[in-house]
């Protein structure tokens, strides 16, 4: 396991006591990273060295202590896991749907048979209610394929599953993320849980996944300046309705919105350096007058996962990076709270300490008071 380079950096806005908390870790990968997901309190890295190549999986507490999963001493290869009912179970995008596993420790596998479910797997999910939801597919032609959707609380019941079906032309089918209750597809396509195809308009430009946040898909847009140095900032719900933030932004390179710290994000390249513009409100994402963070290096993006306050993004190159807004300031000095602790104990000490001599004054002055009554 190589996931042990763990390097922090700090950087503050000149504005405003807020300061940005920078990690990255070194994987065992080479590839990309093109999902991460947290499953059943377990960080999961799903690692791609191509479209077209192997699909495999690593698996750790957290992001910095990862490694890769096996079966039958062999790296697993799977692009969706789900866990319910106390196990995992294991599919990949493209193989036949007789092959899915179940494991409850990924030492033991178990090949698991699912009657009536035919072709091969598109993915499979859990929803928003925690009913498993499995795609499979044939192809009706060479480019088109039939698909259905299996709804179902268990899947040692799949005779009672809700099927839901349709046809769609999708590539990089491996890539596929439930948002929403709803299956999407890298290049922005869709398919309802009932089987309803929804296909964004293409004149609507491209969308990608890891651009998602607060429940908005957004991205960028020339404005047809001749250095293309001015773009105009999308956001949408559902990849159909499109709104058009009122305002330009100056930048050159491929720019990222992320959700952070319950905030929004806005990673962009000015004057050779990168930042970090912070939007508290989702209408703000990008507006020029939001305070800005320098970030150590520059990241290209191929997955998000935000979890709790800290957000992950996985790259191209098997690295991973943690981000976190600090607007205390103390997250990253422990010395303050070393410092707080022995202030504590100080005080209580003190405290007893006085306690201590109070009584003995008060015993000294009865002693003193029975004597001399006494004589």
């Amino acid at each position: 396991m190589v996931g042990k380079t763990n390097l922090t950096f700090i950087s503050k806005g000149e504005s405003s006591s807020v300061q940005l908390i920078q990690k990255s870790y070194v994987t065992d990968a080479t590839g990309q990273i093109y999902k991460m997901e947290i499953i059943n309190n377990r960080f999961f890295s799903f690692v791609g060295e191509s479209d077209y190549g192997k699909k495999n999986v690593m698996m750790g507490t957290d992001a910095g202590n990862m490694s890769f999963v096996r079966m039958d001493n062999e790296l697993l290869e799977a692009t969706h896991i789900i866990y319910i009912e106390g196990k995992y179970y294991i599919v990949q995008s493209g193989s036949e749907c007789t092959e899915i596993y179940e494991t409850a420790d990924f030492q033991e596998y178990v090949q698991v048979n699912l009657s009536g479910i035919e072709g091969r797997w598109l993915g499979m999910f859990l929803d928003s209610r925690g009913k498993a939801i499995l795609v499979s597919y044939i192809y009706s032609d060479k480019t088109h394929k039939d698909f259905k959707v299996y709804v179902c609380d268990s899947l040692r019941d799949m005779t009672n599953a809700l099927v839901g079906q349709g046809t769609i032309d999708v590539k990089n089918a491996y890539n596929t993320c439930l948002i929403n209750n709803r299956i999407f597809f890298p290049d922005g396509r869709q398919v309802s849980l009932a089987g309803t195809t929804i296909i964004p308009n293409e004149n609507n430009g491209k969308w990608k996944r890891h651009d998602y946040a607060g429940g908005y898909f957004f991205r960028m847009e020339s404005t047809g300046y001749y250095d293309g140095s001015k773009k105009l900032l999308y956001r949408s719900r559902d990849l159909v309705s499109i709104t058009c933030y009122p305002y330009e932004i100056a930048d050159t390179v491929s720019t990222y919105i992320i959700p952070i710290s319950g905030a929004y994000g806005y990673l962009y390249a000015e004057s050779g350096k990168r930042f970090l513009n912070i939007a508290n409100d989702i209408l703000q994402v990008g507006y020029p007058d939001n305070e800005k963070i320098e970030i150590g290096e520059d990241i290209l993006i191929s997955s998000v996962l935000e979890d709790d306050d800290k957000t992950y993004l996985g790259t191209p190159n098997g690295v991973i990076y943690e981000l976190q807004l600090d607007y205390e300031g103390v997250i990253q000095r422990p010395d303050v709270a070393i410092i707080k602790t022995m202030a504590a104990k100080q005080a209580l000490a003190q405290s007893l300490q006085y306690t201590d001599e109070c009584i003995a004054k008060v015993k000294n002055y009865i002693d003193n008071k029975f004597e001399g009554e006494i004589s």
